[in-house]
């Protein structure tokens, strides 16, 4: 099974919930490779959104869902996570209390437009800090 198809074939069991978070567990995706999985290494869990969000991922909607993911994270301890349905662009968040000097903060991993030699979207890591 190639790896959009798996997961499609996950989110489509949470079809009644469109628009919602749901827990991914990561084992899932073992046939999906990629940036995304990479920066999970530790993670067993994160929260993923279904519904037409996931259909079409623009730049512009991975930046304005960040208040959402970081408000998810927050909340559940675990990463959030906003990505296209083969993962290869997404904003993912993680939210670290000590991350920041004044204190809590989050990590934010998102692809940009910028491709690599292998012509795969590039994760950037930041820093989202909350005085």
């Amino acid at each position: 099974m190639n790896p959009s198809d798996a997961l499609k074939a996950i989110r489509a069991k949470y079809k009644e919930s469109q628009g919602k978070f749901f827990t991914f567990q990561l084992k899932n995706m073992q046939d999906i490779k990629g940036q995304l999985v990479l920066q999970l290494e530790n993670d067993k869990t994160v929260y993923t959104l279904t519904g037409p969000l996931t259909e079409h991922v623009f730049q512009g909607t991975l930046d304005e869902i960040i208040p959402t993911l970081m408000e998810k994270a927050k909340l559940s301890k675990i990463p959030a996570v906003l990505a296209n349905n083969n993962f290869t662009r997404f904003t993912l968040i993680k939210y670290f209390d000590k991350i920041c000097p004044s204190g809590e903060g989050y990590l934010k991993i998102q692809t940009g437009l910028e491709k690599d030699k292998n012509n795969e979207y590039i994760a950037k890591k930041s820093s989202i800090c909350i005085k």
